[in-house]
């Protein structure tokens, strides 16, 4: 009678053991799909903003050529060649602002990043911390 009972309570702790390892299974699995949104939720606020500063940049662009434009008229008005603000050739120009907007991106780019890792972090955290409660229910056999 006492070998029945122990290889019940061996039964049972095994049957409570495949139990959570099946839960555990199942909730790593919820949680690895709610990441994939979150990653998806991160990359489309990223293509809005990269938009809209895509955006704001032309209009920025537009101010720049339109004020480097009337110095370069009047530049040659008084005979003083075709140079825009400050003496700044078109060229000159175009390259200052292909820097100044490639820095925006890039400082975008960055930001973006930073929160896709912080997130990535945060899962591999909780992840294991899921992992930790689910080993301290599990019994020994």
């Amino acid at each position: 009678l006492e070998q029945i009972g122990e290889e019940t309570q061996h039964r049972l702790r095994s049957a409570r053991n495949d139990f959570l390892q099946g839960l555990l299974a199942a909730e790593r699995d919820s949680f690895g799909a709610l990441h994939v949104l979150e990653l998806a939720h991160i990359d489309e606020c990223y293509e809005l903003e990269k938009a809209e500063l895509a955006a704001s940049q032309a209009v920025d662009a537009k101010k720049l050529r339109a004020a480097w434009e009337k110095q370069a008229k009047h530049s040659r008005k008084h005979g003083v060649g075709n140079a825009g603000v400050g003496g700044e050739t078109e060229a000159a120009l175009q390259a200052r602002i292909a820097q100044r907007h490639g820095d925006e991106m890039r400082a975008l780019r960055i930001k973006f990043e930073e929160i896709r890792n912080r997130l990535r972090s945060e899962q591999q955290a909780e992840l294991l911390s899921l992992d930790a409660f689910y080993q301290s229910q599990m019994v020994r056999r």
